[in-house]
């Protein structure tokens, strides 16, 4: 009797992970990704290359890109998942342009872009140079803006706007649904090639001043504001201006300024241009970044004129006090007409606020006969006073007494804190 053996060799099964449904992939996919999950360690304002969340952030982004690459199945599901927070290090900008060019239905899954300074990064490849170039024409760029732009190479010393403005400023412009963005601004031209309103879905931006003095002059970002009209959060870190005329910001409702310097004038620009704002936080620089700083009592006028609907209020102009030696100018007393008159009580006009966040410098116009609480709203839930020492007019006897008149006085107050900023 003969026996047969059968030769056919038998497929392989699939992998498990492969036996999963298309939607289970892609909650897979979407646990590592820094925009889907929106956890605190993957903020788009933490630099990969630092330690910490910037470090996880790379860590996940290198394993979505692992996942994509693992076969055709995966790579359908995973790829348009893991553009929604590209890592972009200067020397990957080129490389993440042309892949966004050849395929645009990846640069519309673009969410969240961080964009560090590329100071003395150079494009070497004449071929790549040529492509930025022709991009940057099909975006809008002429021989015009080229004129300018070789002014401002004749008198910077190691920068070249094609070379580091131009890949920043063109992914910006490619990845129309961006939902926010971080990038670091130098002295070149910024958001030229953007149109009004092509960002519609941007909601959150931070930038920060590229260099160690001086600032942005916020009215150099016009472009961008015209172009996201929906924008909510503006973080600004090294502010020196803002100018006269009002910004596109009608719907913003987060500012925030941080190691700033700008003059009266410039915070009613600010303000002005903001009607919905609902919080406002500063940081005064000094004179590394501007020759002016707002004072107290310009600023509590202004706020009751132009932002009475404050919930959170966050100032700290202790470096704007420490200027006596270097002819720096602190405005308390001007704003003209269009200041109005100081609040009786200094934060009484601010009727909705809830948090507050200040140093005792703000009150040093506090007369001492009526009681500490009767300085702020009834609206208060919760107050933060830094103190400095012996050198505030506002002492801790005068806090004491505050929390124990709080409690009648404002009846809202649940948290009260004291620092000591020394």
């Amino acid at each position: 009797m003969m026996t047969t053996m059968n030769t056919t060799t038998a497929k392989p099964s699939s992998p498990y992970l492969l036996r999963l449904p298309p939607a289970a992939l892609a909650g897979i996919a979407e646990a590592l990704c820094p925009h889907c999950t929106e956890d605190p360690a993957f903020s788009p304002w933490v630099s990969p290359i630092h330690g910490g969340g910037g470090r996880a952030l790379l860590a996940n982004t290198h394993a979505l890109a692992s996942l994509a690459a693992t076969c055709r199945v995966l790579y359908d599901i995973v790829c348009p998942i893991l553009y929604h927070q590209p890592q972009c290090l200067p020397e990957q900008r080129l490389s993440l342009l042309r892949t966004l060019d050849s395929r645009p239905e990846l640069a519309r899954r673009v969410k969240v872009l961080r964009l560090d300074l590329a100071l003395g990064y150079q494009i070497k490849d004449d071929d790549d140079r040529a492509f930025v170039l022709d991009l940057a024409v099909e975006y809008g760029w002429t021989s015009e803006d080229q004129e300018m732009l070789d002014i401002h190479e004749g008198w910077r010393t190691g920068y070249n706007g094609v070379d580091q403005d131009h890949p920043s400023n063109l992914l910006i412009a490619m990845c129309r649904n961006l939902e926010k963005f971080s990038m670091a601004i130098g002295n070149g031209s910024y958001f030229m090639f953007l149109d009004s309103t092509t960002l519609r879905r941007l909601k959150d931006v931070y930038v920060t001043h590229s260099d160690t003095e001086m600032g942005t002059h916020l009215a150099s970002l016009q472009d961008l504001f015209l172009a996201a009209p929906r924008l909510e959060t503006f973080t600004s870190n090294m502010t020196s201006g803002a100018g006269d005329e009002d910004l596109y910001l009608k719907n913003l409702l987060h500012l925030r300024l941080t190691w700033s310097s700008i003059s009266a004038e410039c915070l009613r620009t600010l303000l002005r241009s903001c009607p919905r704002l609902e919080s406002f936080s500063y940081e005064a620089g000094g004179v590394t970044v501007g020759d002016e700083q707002f004072g107290p009592k310009i600023l509590r006028r202004l706020l009751a004129r132009y932002a009475p609907q404050l919930k959170r209020l966050d100032i700290n102009l202790l470096y704007g006090y420490n200027m006596s030696n270097w002819n720096h100018r602190r405005e308390d007393e001007e704003g003209g007409d269009d200041g109005g008159p100081e609040p009786a009580p200094p934060f009484a006009a601010l009727s909705h606020l809830e948090t507050l966040v200040i140093e005792p410098r703000l009150l040093n116009d506090w007369d001492g006969q009526q009681p500490l609480a009767t300085l702020f709203p009834q609206s208060l839930r919760s107050l933060t006073v830094w103190h400095r020492g012996p050198g505030d007019k506002l002492g801790v006897d005068d806090l004491k007494a505050f929390a124990s008149t709080a409690r009648t006085l404002l009846p809202n107050l649940t948290v009260l804190n004291v620092y000591d900023a020394q």
